[in-house]
């Protein structure tokens, strides 16, 4: 334990000299050893390097996909934990995102959301996924049909709360300007109220992190101009009654003080996204 953080101490320390010095090609060549502790101290050292965006690319380009696919993969939790942070710092970089699809990361990752074992690897996973489907229409695409959406429905209302906002937030990335909506409306109510269940869920939470990715959502599907999701969301009573109270939330009531300028805008936004969303529903 000790030598690992004082590892990653100097390894924060040292990153640029580390590079410099070639670090990168000899780290993912060491991925392919067949001691543990090696692999698991090389993927930390990878995920570290990859914090920086200008090494995300490098790592890639040093062939380091492979061998990372090979270790998420692996039966030992830490290698798997240090793996899938590892590929989400990786999947930043816009133009990591087809490589790392086009090598066969989509099974594994949506294998890693139900990792019950590890709440870490479970948020690393769906945010890998979420970095993936932000550019192009082809990864969303294909994020869709390697089964993430039913696998998110499964899953959502069974985890820790951490993932479920971050699984929230991959639907809806996965929602804006993709073509085809027919995953989205066949998982509308079924199993266990569906997307509708946990969309009305996350309008209700006390929490305004989860009231605005829902509201987000819901935008996203309305604007997708999909009828039957538009139909199924106008009527539906519940969503369309806690969006008209989310509408309806004054800001900073008469005569308080805002608690501070970051909640003040996290709750002008969402009801800015309310409205919106009434608007669009009276079209």
């Amino acid at each position: 334990g000790s030598l690992h953080s004082a590892f990653i101490a100097r390894l924060d320390e040292n990153r640029q000299q580390l590079v410099n010095a070639g670090a990168i090609p000899v780290l993912v060549s060491l991925l392919n050893s067949p001691d543990t502790d090696v692999q698991y101290y090389c993927t930390t050292a990878l995920s570290n390097i990859a914090v920086d965006e200008k090494y995300q690319l490098e790592i890639v380009r040093s062939r380091g996909l492979p061998p990372l696919l090979r270790l998420l993969q692996s039966s030992f939790l830490p290698l798997i934990l240090s793996s899938v942070a590892c590929i989400r710092n990786i999947s930043i970089h816009p133009l990591n995102e087809s490589p790392i699809i086009d090598a066969g990361f989509l099974s594994p990752l949506i294998q890693l959301l139900a990792y019950e074992e590890n709440e870490e690897i479970q948020c690393h996973a769906i945010s890998t996924l979420r970095n993936l489907a932000a550019s192009a229409e082809r990864n969303k695409r294909a994020i869709v049909d390697a089964g993430a959406v039913e696998r998110i429905r499964e899953l959502v209302l069974n985890v820790p709360i951490s993932v479920q906002s971050e699984m929230t937030a991959c639907v809806a990335v996965l929602a804006l300007s993709v073509q085809d909506y027919s995953p989205f409306v066949k998982v509308w109510e079924q199993p266990t109220g569906g997307l509708h269940g946990y969309l009305q869920r996350f309008l209700d939470s006390t929490d305004k992190t989860f009231q605005h990715i829902a509201v987000w959502t819901i935008v996203q599907f309305l604007e997708g101009r999909d009828s039957q999701l538009f139909t199924n969301i106008k009527s539906s009573n519940t969503i369309v009654s806690a969006i008209n109270r989310l509408a309806e939330y004054s800001v900073t009531p008469d005569g308080e003080e805002p608690l501070d300028e970051e909640y003040e805008s996290d709750e002008g936004e969402i009801v800015a996204l309310a409205r919106k969303t009434l608007a669009m529903l009276q079209r």
